[in-house]
């Protein structure tokens, strides 16, 4: 909303007009974007003044309860993204070292092939497999009988990925919560003539299209988009009766 819109409603918009200008104001501070200080005190106390017929008052009652109830469930959603994307990066942390791992074991055997005298092919195996167990691998020197560059590094638990799926079910049930959150608060927003919190919505599914969509290397991954969320009327009526709590 530009300048010479918020002037014009000031100075001869209907009261719902400077209703809706009035929250747009607020739902900017809440969700943190665009023009944060779009009106000044001064203009704020002035729009709240003019409302005073009771239809009038209906309606800014009507976006006020609606907000309360946006707001409640954007701080829920905000706390289950956070548990979201700390998962993300537990989930990073484990690739991330297992991938430096992974290459070090790699790197150690190409070297062990080039080594002809199997003493010190050996030797160097078990320097190899020591250090990976300082990082907490269990490793051990392997060995094929008939073969002079028999000597090499084994470490089963680099294929072992029980605790990378056990992250990506977190991360799953994680990803689920949060597009149910975003149900909910599309369905407040609905109510909503509210500029700022359509952005805020549009904001945080393009985020959560982009991680999960990332993570899709992994089979197991949901993305997004084939996340299915049923909002029920149940579910619908629950929302809404939060605006009066």
């Amino acid at each position: 909303m530009d300048k010479a819109e918020i002037d014009r409603i000031i100075r001869e918009g209907t009261v719902k007009e400077k209703i809706v200008l009035y929250f747009t104001a607020i739902a900017h501070y809440n969700t943190g974007l665009g023009d944060m200080s779009l009106l000044t005190e001064e203009e704020q106390t002035y729009l709240y003044l003019c409302v005073k017929e009771p239809k009038d008052l209906k309606y800014y009652n009507e976006i006020r309860t609606y907000n309360k109830a946006f707001i409640l469930f954007k701080e829920r959603y905000i706390a289950t993204k956070n548990e979201f994307l700390r998962v993300q990066e537990t989930m990073y942390r484990y690739k991330a070292v297992n991938t430096i791992k992974t290459k070090f074991l790699q790197a150690m055997n190409m070297m062990l092939i080039e080594i002809k005298d199997n003493d010190t092919q050996k030797k160097t195996a078990e320097i190899g497999a020591k250090v990976l167990r300082q990082w907490g691998l269990l490793s051990s020197v392997s060995a094929e009988e008939n073969d002079y560059k028999k000597f090499r590094i084994a470490t089963p638990e680099l294929f072992d990925n029980i605790a990378l799926e056990e992250s990506i079910e977190v991360f799953n049930a994680s990803a689920q919560a949060c597009k149910e959150y975003i149900q909910a608060l599309k369905t407040l927003k609905k109510f909503l003539p509210l500029p700022p919190y359509g952005e805020f919505i549009k904001l945080e599914e393009k985020l959560l299209r982009k991680i999960t969509l990332d993570w899709a290397i992994y089979d197991k991954v949901i993305t997004y988009n084939d996340i299915e969320v049923e909002i029920t009327e149940e579910d619908r009526a629950t929302i809404l009766e939060q605006r009066h709590l």
